[in-house]
C-alpha cells in the first residue's frame, strides 16, 4: 500500500516518496498518523524524522540531512536518543556530531509511545 504521508514514507524507507512529500511541503518534523504495520501497533503517531530512525536506513537519514530536515540540536539529540533506544547504532553515530549523548535509556521511545495512545 502506498504511503499516505511523509512519516509513512520514511517508516517504509521509500526515499523517493519522502522527497516527493517534502517537495509538496509536508513538514518532516510534524507528527503524523501512521498505520500500525509501518512501525508497530503501539507506535502510530510519529514525525518523519522519527520514522526514518525506525527504518534504520543510513541513506534515508543522509537524504533528510542533505535536505536540512533536522531543524536544530534539540531535535537531533532526540533522534540520537531514539536511535540508541532501538539500537540503531550506525544512525546514532551519524547523528552524534561530537562527544557523547546524555540520553535516558528508553525515554524517547516511551515519549513517542505515549503520544500514540
Amino acid at each position: 500500500e502506498a504511503p499516505r504521508n511523509i512519516a509513512e514514507a520514511a517508516g517504509m524507507a521509500m526515499e523517493s516518496e519522502v522527497l516527493r512529500f517534502l517537495r509538496q511541503g509536508q513538514d518532516p518534523g510534524a507528527v503524523f498518523d501512521v498505520r500500525p504495520d509501518i512501525i508497530s501497533s503501539s507506535i502510530t503517531r510519529v514525525t518523519a524524522l522519527e520514522a526514518a530512525i525506525w527504518s534504520r536506513r543510513v541513506r534515508l537519514l543522509g537524504i533528510l540531512e542533505r535536505e536540512r530536515a533536522i531543524p536544530n540540536d534539540k531535535v537531533r539529540r532526540h533522534l540520537v536518543c531514539l536511535a540508541g533506544d532501538i539500537r540503531a547504532n550506525e544512525l546514532a553515530d551519524r547523528l552524534l556530531r561530537e562527544g557523547t549523548s546524555d540520553c535516558e535509556a528508553g525515554h524517547a521511545t516511551r515519549m513517542i509511545a505515549a503520544r500514540s495512545q
